[in-house]
Formats: C-alpha cells, sequence, structure tokens
C-alpha cells in the first residue's frame, strides 16, 4: 500500500479507492492536493459529502498560477459502506478537458 503524498499524479482511480500513481510528465487524470475528514455522524449521502468535501478542498487548493484555467478541484470520496469507519475524501485537481501533463498544484 502506498500512502499518497501531495503533488502525486495519479494515472487512474479504481472504485475501491486505489490508484495508479505515474511521473508527473507523462499525461495523467489527476494530481492529490490533501485530505479532508469529513464531520462525525450519519452517512451524509453522496451529494452532500462531494458538496462539502470540494468546497474545502478548492479553498485549499494551491494552482500554480497560470494553470488555474486547466483545472479544477473535486475529492475521491470514501464508500458508503466503510462510513462512519473512514470519512476520508481525497482532494484532487483534475483537468477541465482532456489529461493533465506537467505538475498543476505549489
Amino acid at each position: 500500500m502506498t500512502v499518497l503524498r501531495p503533488g502525486d499524479c495519479i494515472a487512474e482511480i479504481y472504485g475501491d479507492l486505489t490508484a495508479t500513481l505515474v511521473p508527473c510528465g507523462l499525461p495523467h487524470a489527476a494530481e492529490f492536493s490533501s485530505m479532508y475528514v469529513l464531520p462525525e455522524g450519519p452517512w451524509p449521502g453522496e451529494t452532500e459529502a462531494m458538496r462539502k468535501s470540494r468546497a474545502w478542498c478548492a479553498d485549499k487548493m494551491r494552482v500554480l498560477p497560470d494553470k488555474r484555467h486547466l483545472v479544477e478541484a473535486t475529492a475521491v470520496l470514501p464508500l458508503e459502506h466503510e462510513w462512519p469507519r473512514h470519512r476520508t475524501a481525497y482532494c484532487i485537481a483534475v483537468p477541465r478537458k482532456g489529461e493533465l501533463v506537467g505538475r498543476v498544484l505549489k
């Protein structure tokens, strides 16, 4: 198991929340930024979990100024069946179109 570090470039994220990492100079689907732990309580539902996660991620994500127009903040949510034991969302920068090549985060 590999732990994601800020700036890791991700080729693909699978449904079980595993990811394939690649060098950032190669085409990739996302760049990892940080983690957000959703508040305790009952499962908020996917829509609400994504709303809270995206808002937090977008506020904290540090995108290079010349790359802001290329990316948006989103999150990979915890799996509902693992809630509440796992409440961590993974903040990632994803391309508005196509794939990323090179780093987009500071």
